[in-house]
């Protein structure tokens, strides 16, 4: 059965916080169609409202580019540490992933302590951001 996005629980009291660039590369994806269709009609969303701050303002606790996160699926139980690299520097194997991957945009600009369900090619999954640790 395929989900609406009026059907996902994705729990965003806050919009996200992103840098000018981060929302322009955003928008870029949905233009270009590298998204699924639900996550382009959620992804629409949270532009609408999304915060754009420069790089310094960010709060320290927020995903982004750089950012080494301890995320929880609750959906297949596991939890997995990563990096957030740029685009095209994707490797999976030393736990690096892309901005332009489904697992990144999912939670880009999103707070610690964040939980949401979000639609990857497989299913909903609901997430959980256990840990957010950027340089300085």
């Amino acid at each position: 059965m395929i989900k609406t996005s009026a059907s996902l629980s994705i729990i965003m009291k806050e919009p996200i916080m992103v840098t000018t660039g981060v929302y322009d590369f955003i928008k870029d994806q949905l233009h270009r169609k590298r998204v699924t269709p639900l996550e382009e009609e959620l992804l629409k969303g949270e532009l609408k409202s999304a915060v754009q701050l420069t790089s310094r303002e960010l709060p320290s606790k927020v995903v982004k580019v750089g950012s080494l996160v301890l995320l929880k699926d609750h959906t297949i139980g596991i939890e997995k540490e990563f990096q957030v690299v740029g685009s095209g520097k994707s490797n999976p194997s030393k736990g690096k992933f892309a901005i332009d991957s489904s697992i990144v945009m999912a939670i880009l600009g999103r707070n610690e302590g964040s939980v949401l369900d979000w639609p990857f090619k497989e299913g909903i999954r609901r997430l959980e951001i256990l840990r957010v640790v950027n340089p300085n």
